[in-house]
C-alpha cells in the first residue's frame, strides 16, 4: 500500500500561511469593534435611560403594538388560507374516492 503524499499543486495544498483564516480575522475584528461601542448607542429611548412617561416613549409603545398587530393579522390570514386549502383538498379527495367507488360498482353491476 502506498503512503499518501501531500499534493504538490498550490491549488490543492490550500493557503501557504499558518494562522487564522481571513474570515476569522474579520469576525474577530468586528467583535472587538462592537465591544468598543458605547452602550447608549445600542438601546432605543424606550429601553435605556429615558423617561418612560414621555410622549416619545408612548409613541414608541404604540408603534410596537401596531406593528405586532399587523404582523399577527397577516400571519392569521396565511394560516386561514392554509386551513382552507387543506380542507378543500380533503373534500376533493373524498369526492374523487366516492366517485371512483360508484363507478366501480356501476361497472360491476
Amino acid at each position: 500500500m502506498k503512503a499518501l503524499r501531500k499534493p504538490t499543486s498550490s491549488v490543492l495544498a490550500g493557503p501557504s500561511f499558518h494562522g487564522p483564516s481571513p474570515r476569522w480575522a474579520r469576525l474577530a475584528s468586528l467583535i472587538g469593534l462592537a465591544a468598543l461601542v458605547p452602550a447608549k448607542l445600542l438601546a432605543c429611548a424606550a429601553c435605556y435611560g429615558a423617561k418612560i412617561d414621555a410622549p416619545m416613549a408612548d409613541g414608541m409603545n404604540w408603534a410596537i403594538l401596531t406593528l405586532g398587530l399587523v404582523i399577527m393579522t397577516v400571519l392569521a390570514g396565511f394560516l386561514t388560507f392554509l386551513i382552507y386549502a387543506i380542507r378543500k383538498s380533503e373534500a376533493v379527495e373524498a369526492a374523487r374516492k366516492q366517485r371512483s367507488a360508484t363507478e366501480i360498482k356501476a361497472g360491476a353491476g
